[in-house]
């Protein structure tokens, strides 16, 4: 009986070792296709789209102000300055910014947890207990909403071997939400990775194609025909010889002498493989359109000369940026209202302090100089052209200047 399970075992062991071996004469041992599973750390495009909104998020000095928004009553010192310049001990703040704008992109939504001195979780609906003192960024794949009768009742947290916090069950009102809008999902936001992901495993195949073209020398194969039929010894030798002609990339190719009658046809590139360029570049400006990240942005200024490129990021920043920046700052409110006394406190995000924008603020100053000269009052030119100037006790009234006359009728 035993010598029975020995000789079973040997066959074992006979047969993987020869699949192996065939898989070596194919010259495919070890080799597997890596297939998609992170597209941000996969997809170029995706990373540079995504880090591209992110950076210019946390390039957005975030402000805080007394009494009225954008006042000039600033808040440059105390626990809420702190907390926003240091959000978590291993989080500063463009990090902060960063990760939540990421999540936005990659997941279409964002989760905010609020812990205190004593690492309890903050409710940031009932004012006069503990403040946070850190701001963690957490996992929306590790978070699950909880329905009763139609409406919210909670968040079930649940962690990892990496995550900052212990699994829990959260309130609403512990866990700040920050979604884009689902048509679909009322409780979950809508991720643009998910719209962009065909465009997205559509390149990286492309990526993976001129991976392996490159490997071989830049040739798409060759094919083999035989009058009659061979044996599966004659196809592995044949198949171990087409391997030994290419032993790797950047060498020349070796003679091939095949040891039957055989004849080798080299396939033609289809007009598919023609196109590869265009094809790669237009999939680009698909996954950079649902990013909403114009191409200049990453680099990419071969259409468009610097007055084109000067209006796309001014513009770019008006309609996407912006935007975000409100989103977040309608989401932090709760947060903020912890810390505000008997004068309200708001925070912002400061647009007009980008470099973008202050050349082009220093257009429109030129434009203002020229209506003011007309006679049009400042505060009106400040309204109009969005100048970012107080609003002045004497700005309601027109100058000219002093050297004009009238001309006489006679």
């Amino acid at each position: 009986m035993k010598l029975m399970e020995l000789l079973g075992r040997i066959r074992k062991v006979e047969t993987k070792t020869a699949g192996w071996a065939a898989a070596w004469l194919r010259d495919n041992a070890g080799i597997e296709q890596l297939a998609m599973i992170d597209a941000y750390r996969q997809s170029s495009w995706v990373y540079a789209a995504v880090s591209a909104r992110a950076t210019k998020l946390a390039q957005v000095p975030f402000k805080l102000t007394i009494g009225v928004r954008q006042g000039e009553m600033a808040v440059n010192s105390g626990p809420l300055f702190e907390l926003f310049q240091q959000p978590h001990p291993q989080l500063d703040k463009f990090a902060f910014w960063e990760l939540i704008s990421t999540w936005l992109d990659l997941r279409g939504e964002a989760f905010l947890v609020g812990l205190d001195a004593g690492g309890r979780v903050v409710n940031f609906r009932e004012r006069g207990r503990e403040r946070p003192c850190r701001l963690l960024v957490l996992n929306p794949d590790n978070f699950q909403h909880v329905i009763e009768n139609h409406a919210l009742v909670g968040w079930r947290y649940s962690d990892g071997n990496n995550s900052p916090m212990a699994g829990a069950m959260l309130l609403p009102e512990e866990v700040i939400h920050i979604k884009l809008p689902n048509p679909v999902d009322f409780w979950r936001g809508a991720s643009p990775l998910s719209v962009a992901m065909l465009a997205v495993q559509t390149d990286y195949n492309a990526g993976q194609f001129m991976k392996g073209l490159m490997l071989n020398n830049a040739d798409a194969g060759i094919l083999v025909t035989v009058k009659e039929r061979l044996s599966p010894s004659q196809i592995e030798q044949i198949r171990s010889m087409l391997a030994e002609r290419k032993r790797r990339a950047g060498a020349a190719d070796r003679p091939l002498l095949l040891p039957c009658d055989a004849k080798i046809e080299k396939p033609a590139l289809s007009a598919a493989d023609l196109q590869f360029l265009e094809n790669r570049k237009f999939l680009r400006q698909e996954i950079c359109a649902i990013f909403r990240v114009p191409q200049t942005v990453l680099g990419f200024t071969e259409d468009a000369n610097r007055a084109v490129d000067q209006s796309q990021w001014i513009g770019w920043i008006h309609h996407v940026i912006a935007p975000l920046c409100g989103r977040l700052e309608a989401a932090f409110q709760p947060v903020i209202r912890l810390f505000a006394g008997r004068q309200p406190v708001y925070g912002w995000f400061d647009i007009e302090d980008l470099p973008e924008m202050v050349a082009a603020r220093r257009g429109r100053m030129d434009a203002a100089e020229k209506l003011f000269a007309m006679g049009v009052p400042l505060n009106d030119i400040n309204r109009t052209l969005d100048l970012g100037l107080p609003v002045y006790p004497w700005g309601n009234q027109g100058y000219v200047p002093a050297q004009m006359q009238r001309i006489s009728q006679d």
